[in-house]
C-alpha cells in the first residue's frame, strides 16, 4: 500500500481484511528508550505471511502535559492512511484522594488529579473511536520497516508488538455454575480507580435515588453525566470477588440526557472484551436510578 496522505481509513476499512488468530505475530526485544517531541524510532519487522494487523505500544507517560501522546506511524517509508500522521495514546488520570475535599459550606469539591506512572499497553485506535477494532496496518510477507515518531509529550517506549485480531465470540451461557456462595460488592461510581481523561469526572446529583446523599450539603456521589460523551472516553474500577468463577455485573444509572435514545458502552474485564455484547452494551433510557 502506497502513501496517501489524502485517504482517511473509513475509506480504505471496506477492503481491508483483517488477519485473525488473537496472538502476538512479532514482538520487539525489551526496549527502553526515551522519546520526546520529533523523536522516532525504526525497528525492523520479520513476518512470515502478509495481511492487516493492530500495532500494541508499551510505554510509560513520563511528561506532565493535560494532552495525551500523540504518535505518527510509517510502515515501508509511507503512511498507509490519514490517520497514522497523528495517533493519540492513551494517558490514565487518577484523583489525589478518595475522601472528597470539602469547600467552606461543606460541600464536597474535586480532588487534584494526578497522571498514572504505571507502564500502558495500548493497541492504536483513531483518535475519536469511531470504529471498534483497532486501526489495521497492512504488512507485507518478509522484512517490513516500522517507525513512530513522538508528536507530542513524552514517553519511555518499552515495546512494540504487532498482533492479529482475536475472534471475539457471541455470548452464551456458561456450563459452569456461578459460584454458591451469596456475595455481592458494591463499587460507588464517583471513587474510579482511573480514568482516561481529565474532563470525565465525579459529579452531584440531588435525586433521592443515588446514595450518599445529604439534605443539606452537596455530595459527589456520581460520575459522568454530561461530561462523559466522547467515544473513547474511559472510566477503571477496580475490586476483588472471593474466588474464581462467574458473576453477574449490574449498573444503576440514569439516561436521560437523550429522550427515547440509547446509549452505548464498551465494557471489558482486566482488558479484553470477552463476548460481541459487550463491546456495545446498550444502556436504555432512564430518567431514574435504576
Amino acid at each position: 500500500m502506497g502513501a496517501n496522505l489524502a485517504i482517511p481509513y473509513s475509506t480504505l476499512l471496506p477492503d481491508i481484511e483483517p488477519s485473525y488468530g488473537g496472538g502476538t505475530v512479532w514482538a520487539s526485544p525489551p526496549l527502553s528508550e526515551n522519546l520526546r517531541r520529533n523523536d522516532g524510532l525504526e525497528l525492523k519487522i520479520s513476518l512470515s505471511a502478509r495481511g492487516h494487523y493492530v500495532i500494541r505500544l508499551g510505554y510509560t507517560v513520563t511528561g506532565s502535559s493535560i494532552l495525551p501522546p500523540e504518535v505518527s506511524v510509517e510502515i515501508n517509508g509511507a503512511y498507509q492512511f490519514l490517520e497514522a500522521q497523528r495517533v493519540p495514546l492513551v494517558q490514565y488520570w487518577k484523583y489525589e484522594t478518595l475522601d472528597f475535599p470539602l469547600n467552606r459550606y461543606g460541600d464536597e469539591v474535586l480532588p487534584s488529579q494526578t497522571i498514572l506512572s504505571t507502564r500502558l499497553d495500548y493497541t492504536l485506535r483513531d483518535s475519536s473511536s469511531l470504529f471498534r477494532e483497532p486501526l489495521l496496518f497492512s504488512f507485507e510477507e518478509g522484512e517490513n520497516t516500522v517507525k513512530v515518531t513522538l508528536l507530542s509529550g513524552e514517553i519511555t517506549l518499552h515495546s512494540l508488538e504487532v498482533l492479529s485480531l482475536e475472534v471475539i465470540p457471541d455470548y452464551t451461557k456458561p456450563d459452569a455454575d456461578r459460584p454458591k456462595d451469596d456475595f455481592i460488592t458494591i463499587v460507588e461510581a464517583e471513587h474510579p480507580s482511573y480514568k482516561s481523561d481529565t474532563t470525565i469526572n465525579s459529579a452531584s446529583s440531588r435525586s433521592l435515588d443515588v446514595v450518599p446523599f445529604d439534605t443539606y450539603r452537596s455530595l459527589l456521589n456520581t460520575f459522568g453525566g454530561v461530561s462523559w460523551k466522547n467515544g473513547g472516553q474511559t472510566v477503571f474500577y477496580e475490586f476483588e470477588v472471593p474466588s474464581d468463577g462467574y458473576y453477574s455485573i449490574a449498573f444503576k444509572y440514569i439516561q436521560d440526557s437523550k429522550s427515547k435514545m440509547r446509549v452505548f458502552r464498551k465494557i471489558t474485564i482486566d482488558a479484553p472484551c470477552h463476548v460481541k455484547s459487550s463491546k456495545a452494551t446498550p444502556l436504555i433510557p432512564r430518567p431514574t436510578g435504576r
